[in-house]
């Protein structure tokens, strides 16, 4: 039976890692790489779909991190301000770390008021 177990975590967990190193998403760039983006796209006047899809990818995760206080999530450009302060000063940090660091900080000010 324990060996049917660990056959079936196996088989069920597989797939996510196989997921994982094949779609990696943005928040497995760094902070530098987002930076990068954002430089790029100063340069040519307008967003880029990589950073629209940094800035979204933040949104939803704050989303998920912050929870039914959803209205505490700040407009697009105050998020991606506030990622490029971050980002600008841990560019070897992973961009889900600063977008973890964003939540947190959206948390204690929801907790000050």
């Amino acid at each position: 039976m324990k060996k049917f177990v660990l056959a079936l975590a196996l088989v069920i967990f597989a797939d996510r890692v196989w997921a994982a190193e094949t779609h990696p998403g943005v928040g497995t760039k760094s902070c530098g790489e987002y930076v990068k983006s954002l430089e790029e796209d100063r340069k040519q006047g307008e967003w880029t779909n990589l950073t629209m899809v940094f800035i979204s990818w933040c949104q939803g995760f704050l989303t998920a991190r912050v929870g039914p206080d959803f209205i505490l999530i700040p407009h697009a450009y105050a998020v991606e301000k506030w990622l490029e302060n971050y980002c600008k000063e841990h560019p070897l940090d992973p961009f889900t770390m600063a977008c973890r660091d964003l939540a947190e900080e959206l948390r204690k000010r929801a907790r000050a008021k």
